[in-house]
């Protein structure tokens, strides 16, 4: 994912070749493993392989404006867009982003 001048890569191999790369063609600092970007918290759990993300700063946004008791709505795809079967999770552990 990039954001302005950002990167968060994310990937179920080692990273270090690709950081290596960019740092080759760009002047970089490596911040280390992310916890937050774009003020989405990051979590980890090892253990189990799994990875959450938490965008509970917007919802005390929405509540310092009076904004917690809205009607929610669908945001639907382009019509253009179709979903298929093909696009599923074959598997269990496609359902997860393991890390």
């Amino acid at each position: 994912m990039l954001y302005i001048n950002n990167i968060l890569i994310a990937s179920k191999s080692n990273v270090q070749n690709v950081k290596i790369e960019l740092n080759n063609e760009f002047e970089m600092k490596d911040l280390g493993v992310a916890k937050k970007i774009l003020r989405i918290e990051i979590t980890r759990q090892h253990d189990v392989k799994h990875l959450y993300l938490s965008q509970e700063i917007y919802l005390k946004i929405l509540d310092k404006f009076g904004m917690t008791n809205l009607k929610p709505i669908s945001t639907p795809l382009a019509s253009h867009y179709k979903l298929s079967d093909h696009q599923s999770p074959k598997i269990v552990e496609e359902r997860y982003f393991i890390c």
